[in-house]
């Protein structure tokens, strides 16, 4: 005869091993989802142009991914003591902008100034407030959280405040 409690055992046993690939279906998924949606900034056709005593630097940034990309700005390290900042602008999957970084006159971020000389870094921010970093050819740099966040994301923040 059947015992009831080693099958009602295994029937628990096999209920939780699917509900936990539930679980890891619902993460992958979501998981996908961010990847898939996620902004991916590339620019080009850039120079830099004469504006009275100071340079801007102009560049078309176009977002290659299928995210929206938001709050973003072109940053720019020209020489040891001269750097450029956009306006902060939106970007839809596909979409491009033309967007002038004029030269500033305050103290240089500090992630910038550990790069080298030319450095052209691309940041905004996706859907879900991930702050993302594109220092091409290096990979993106991602952000989840403002606590225990990198030099880069805090200078972000920092400067979408200053401008925006």
């Amino acid at each position: 005869m059947l015992d009831l409690g080693w099958v009602t055992f295994l029937l628990a046993v096999v209920t939780f091993i699917v509900a936990i690939g539930g679980v890891w279906s619902a993460r992958e998924l979501q998981k996908s989802r961010k990847l898939e949606w996620a902004p991916y900034l590339a620019f080009g056709d850039a120079s830099e142009e004469p504006h009275g005593p100071y340079i801007h630097y102009v560049a078309t940034v176009k977002n290659i991914g299928r995210g929206p990309a938001i709050n973003c700005i072109v940053t720019r390290r020209s020489s040891a003591d001269v750097w450029h900042r956009s306006a902060t602008f939106d970007l839809g999957g596909g979409d491009k902008h033309r967007a002038t970084a004029p030269q500033q006159e305050g103290a240089m971020p500090e992630f910038l100034s550990k790069l080298g000389n030319g450095r052209t870094v691309l940041m905004c921010m996706d859907q879900f407030g991930a702050v993302k970093m594109f220092d091409h050819p290096r990979p993106p740099g991602v952000s989840h959280r403002p606590l225990g966040q990198p030099g880069w994301a805090k200078s972000y923040r920092a400067q979408i405040k200053a401008v925006g």
